[in-house]
């Protein structure tokens, strides 16, 4: 699931947290992650393709810890179905409401045949078409979620920096 972003700082960052007490970096480093990850998660979701929605009623935020680090991934849902009742488009891969996985949309895709079991459906120019297979064409990729990264990076930071100044100051009161 990742998309290869690189984060500057971090060395800087884990040395600092270093410095505070254990149990009040385990209590304040996340809540600021998830400061800075939500705003992100934010812009991915806006960035996403718009058709249904679907894709980015599917997208998430989970904290992991890696090395005494805490990291916010953004991804998707596993196997995430909506209630297709509600849309005007079911959409999705089966055209019952199941998600199109991430990797299919934000990278590039070569291209190649599908085959169906016994058939696929689609739409083409406004009829339902049946077939035993398909050539796709392959896409470049929309990178979306790259792009939601890029443009945010600095006001992650920023929510991030508020967050953990704000939860730091409840845990350590000035003397």
């Amino acid at each position: 699931m990742s998309t290869g972003i690189r984060i500057d700082g971090v060395e800087r960052t884990l040395l600092a947290f270093g410095r505070l007490e254990r149990g009040i970096a385990r209590k304040v480093v996340p809540k600021a992650v998830r400061a800075g990850g939500s705003v992100q998660l934010k812009a991915t979701r806006q960035q996403a393709p718009k058709k249904n929605r679907l894709l980015s009623r599917s997208l998430t935020m989970v904290l992991r810890r890696y090395n005494g680090a805490v990291y916010a991934v953004i991804g998707q849902q596993v196997r995430k179905t909506v209630n297709v009742k509600k849309l005007k488009h079911s959409g999705g891969i089966s055209g019952q409401g199941n998600v199109v996985p991430i990797h299919l949309v934000e990278n590039p895709v070569k291209a190649h045949e599908i085959t169906g079991s016994p058939w696929l459906r689609f739409n083409l120019n406004g009829r339902q078409v049946w077939a035993k297979r398909v050539l796709h064409p392959g896409h470049s990729g929309r990178h979306f979620a790259q792009r939601a990264a890029d443009q945010t990076r600095g006001a992650a930071e920023a929510a991030f920096e508020v967050k953990f100044i704000n939860e730091l100051n409840k845990e350590v009161p000035a003397v």
